[in-house]
Parts: structure tokens; C-alpha cells; sequence
């Protein structure tokens, strides 16, 4: 591959991690998801392929490839806090747990069955 070639590798790549960039704030991981593959394949390139001249290039590649790790990361914890939450509403809504005065752990079940509550 061709310095010039090259080039447009890591250009294509940062264009794709600009891509990504934009999907993962706006919670589309559908786009991630489709670009996946392209991302990959342009790394392996970038891998086999990187010299000693592409380095400014590497750092800004390298740079947000970080940055979007970061922002992935973020979008987990919060994907995996609402699950949390729903996971906990369901669970008090089956009934609570609670204690008596002597220490002892006692269940209130709850009779009524319905559905998580909507709010506007």
C-alpha cells in the first residue's frame, strides 16, 4: 500500500470513528453496528500498513478511537442503570421486604397485579 493509499485509509477510518461518534450520542447502535465490520477491516489495513510517517495521523486516529471507547463505555453503564432501575421497580412491585423488632426479615407481598406505572 501506497503512502497516498494509506492516507486514505486512516481518512476513511477517522470519517468512521466521526460516524461513530455521532450514533453512540444519540444512542444509535444500529449505525454502530453496521459500521463494525468497515471499522475493523480499516484497522487490520492500518495495522499491516502504518509507517513511521503516518504517526501525526495515528495519534488523531488513536485519539478517537479513546474517545469513543470512553463514550461506549458511558452508554453501557447507563444502558446497564436503567435495566437496574426497571429490574428494582419490578421487584417492588411484587411486594417489599422489611423487618420486624426482633431483627427478623419479613416479605409484604403485594395482591394487586398490574403494570409499571407511565408518567408524562
Amino acid at each position: 500500500m501506497t503512502q497516498g493509499e494509506n492516507h486514505s485509509v486512516l481518512a476513511k477510518l477517522s470519517e468512521i470513528l466521526e460516524e461513530e461518534k455521532a450514533a453512540l450520542i444519540v444512542g444509535d447502535f444500529t449505525k454502530i453496528e453496521e459500521s463494525y465490520e468497515v471499522k475493523k477491516e480499516l484497522i487490520e489495513d492500518v495495522q499491516k500498513t502504518a509507517s513511521a510517517k503516518d504517526l501525526p495521523e495515528l495519534d488523531v486516529v488513536r485519539a478517537k478511537l479513546k474517545r469513543n471507547q470512553e463514550l461506549f463505555d458511558n452508554a453501557l453503564s447507563g444502558i446497564r442503570a436503567v435495566a437496574a432501575r426497571i429490574a428494582d421497580a419490578r421487584k417492588a412491585a411484587q411486594g417489599i421486604d422489611t423487618y420486624d423488632a426482633q431483627g427478623n426479615k419479613k416479605r409484604i407481598e403485594n395482591k394487586k397485579k398490574g403494570s409499571l406505572e407511565k408518567r408524562a
